[in-house]
């Protein structure tokens, strides 16, 4: 009888392994490819990577605990001695080199006046930025084309000779309060890419792009990020743009224009290329122009 009651509970054990095994495998195979992607996405950010790790692996404590009955410590001695090797055993062949570059970005920039400096915005400066960004270099936050508004390492750097991007003013005129300046945007280097930002309070802005309307921003309100209003400009032509500017005419006008393109100048390229165990990413290499124009108020 006693050999009958272990068959029929060993039967049991054997359909409960399987039916909990049925109901998991499906839910593993759909979350594996998920964490993949939601590694991808998280970036250095891992807490959401181990927190979805750590569902999917309740979905295997039902068998967990049917494996380890009657004997419930074995197992989890097991799985912890097997952890303490892999993190203290493999721990040597981590990290970054050859098979595994480390990413970092660093970009050039210029103003009109010739200042230059480099800049990183990777957290720190690595072993390979570091010879152009001092480890205890100063932080600073500005707007980049391509990028937005980042916290960044800046150093100071060789004046290259980048030529400033241009807004020549084509016509200025004054209705009542409010003044419309066009203005033809370029980039003399031929960057692709250009912003267009009004650092101060002019009122509300209304603007039109190649006579296109765009929509209206109201420069009083200042969100600390050091422009109050911007415009993006993509795949800029070689003669610039036309863009009309309507705002306050009793307020002057300060406006920034930064111009971005692929890849540092072609004259850094004597300031060395990666070693081996570094790799361009991030938002990768980029060289910056910058001009500040002042446009006093209307009379």
């Amino acid at each position: 009888m006693g050999q009958e009651s272990a068959r029929r509970s060993r039967r049991r054990a054997a359909a409960c392994f399987a039916a909990l095994s049925a109901g998991a495998v499906p839910g593993l195979l759909l979350a594996s490819s998920s964490l993949v992607l939601l590694f991808a996405a998280s970036g250095a950010r891992l807490t959401a990577v181990v927190a979805a790790v750590w569902l999917v692996i309740g979905l295997l404590l039902p068998l967990l605990d049917l494996i380890a009955w009657p004997r419930r410590w074995p197992l989890p001695a097991a799985l912890a001695a097997f952890g303490v090797f892999v993190f203290v055993g493999l721990s040597p062949l981590t990290g970054y080199g050859e098979a595994h570059p480390q990413e970092n970005s660093l970009f050039y920039r210029q103003d009109e006046a010739g200042a230059a400096l480099w800049g990183t915005i990777d957290r720190e400066p690595d072993g390979w930025t570091r010879h152009f960004v001092a480890e205890a270099a100063t932080r600073d936050h500005q707007y980049f084309p391509l990028w937005g508004f980042r916290s960044y390492h800046r150093d100071i750097a060789p004046r290259l000779g980048l030529p400033a991007p241009r807004a020549d003013i084509l016509a200025d005129r004054v209705e009542g309060a409010r003044r419309t300046l066009t203005l033809r945007v370029r980039s003399p280097r031929g960057a692709p890419f250009l912003t267009v930002l009004v650092e101060n309070d002019v009122g509300l802005v209304t603007a039109r792009l190649e006579g296109l309307t765009l929509a209206a921003h109201d420069t009083y309100y200042y969100d600390h990020s050091g422009a109050r209003w911007h415009l993006d400009l993509y795949d800029l032509p070689a003669e610039g743009v036309a863009l009309e500017l309507t705002l306050d005419a009793g307020a002057p006008l300060q406006l920034r224009l930064v111009d971005a393109d692929y890849g540092l100048p072609a004259e850094a390229a004597g300031y060395g290329l990666r070693p081996a165990g570094f790799v361009q990413g991030a938002l990768g290499d980029a060289s910056f122009a910058d001009r500040l124009m002042k446009v006093p108020a209307a009379r």
